[in-house]
């Protein structure tokens, strides 16, 4: 996953908002070298965690609002962004993604922890 993340964080460029994007990319990056290099610990991954289920849930407002309908053939097989819809699905799907990799880092940090004492 630390690949996965930081090639994220790379293709962000090109995105319209890319800084606060290429930032939850660069955290989660950030969490798994710090788990890697068996620092374990719980705190950085459970906080980049928390702002990933934050930021979900703040978009899922704009989602429903939108008068587009959704279309899952559109969200998963076309590469392009053909509606906001497609574009709040998408977002929150990789924010999602980030949420559980921060969550098997965050309680695999604290049974470690745990182990250790």
């Amino acid at each position: 996953m630390l690949i996965v993340f930081a090639l994220s964080l790379i293709v962000q460029y090109n995105d319209p908002d890319p800084f606060a994007w290429m930032a939850i990319y660069g955290l989660a990056t950030i969490s798994c070298l710090i788990f890697i290099n068996r620092s374990a610990s719980w705190i950085f991954p459970a906080l980049t965690g928390t702002i990933a289920l934050t930021w979900s849930l703040l978009l899922f407002p704009p989602l429903f609002a939108s008068p587009d309908p959704l279309v899952w053939k559109d969200v998963f097989i076309d590469a392009a962004m053909k509606t906001s819809t497609v574009e709040y699905v998408r977002e929150i799907g990789g924010l999602w993604i980030v949420l559980g990799w921060m969550a098997v880092l965050t309680i695999c940090a604290l049974k470690s922890k745990k182990a250790a004492n």
